[in-house]
């Protein structure tokens, strides 16, 4: 299942006007993961370091009791390397991957540039105006593609 969603793509048609009737069509491919693996690798880093510092101030045992049963609370229910995950482990990873997908998308994929790059060249997509009301539509495309990836 995991390599037809990697492999999985959306193509959008993009139609580009030469001089005089001849138009040449290409596709756009977007990928139904565009980001690869990049976010749960993100998500496993932010969801261990509160835990490696929770296992630290239970190690060296700190006069402050609140200090110590934060931590405790933190090992016990933010262990995502035990046989059993908590649930607020879970929970977290989760939301962290979906955030991280989000926010990765947006930095590598920027709507804005190609919607730009396209209308440079010449190009739209049928039906969809060139520049702004194109980079909003492959916004769009993304947002659902990353929510379904």
């Amino acid at each position: 299942m995991s390599i037809f969603i990697l492999k999985s793509i959306k193509e959008i048609p993009v139609v580009y006007a030469k001089q005089g009737k001849v138009q040449e069509t290409s596709m756009l491919p977007i990928p139904l993961n565009p980001v690869g693996m990049i976010p749960i690798i993100f998500a496993i880093a932010f969801i261990t370091f509160p835990y490696l510092l929770g296992r630290l101030a239970v190690q060296f045992q700190p006069m402050n009791t609140n200090l110590v049963a934060v931590a405790n609370w933190i090992e016990v229910n933010l262990n995502i390397y035990s046989q059993q995950p908590a649930l607020p482990a879970i929970i977290l990873f989760f939301l962290l991957v979906v955030v991280f997908t989000f926010f990765y998308t947006m930095i590598v994929f920027s709507p804005e540039r190609i919607a730009d790059t396209i209308q440079k060249r010449g190009g739209f997509i049928p039906g969809i105006r060139p520049g702004e009301e194109t980079a909003k539509y492959l916004n769009k495309i993304l947002m659902h593609l990353c929510l379904r990836g």
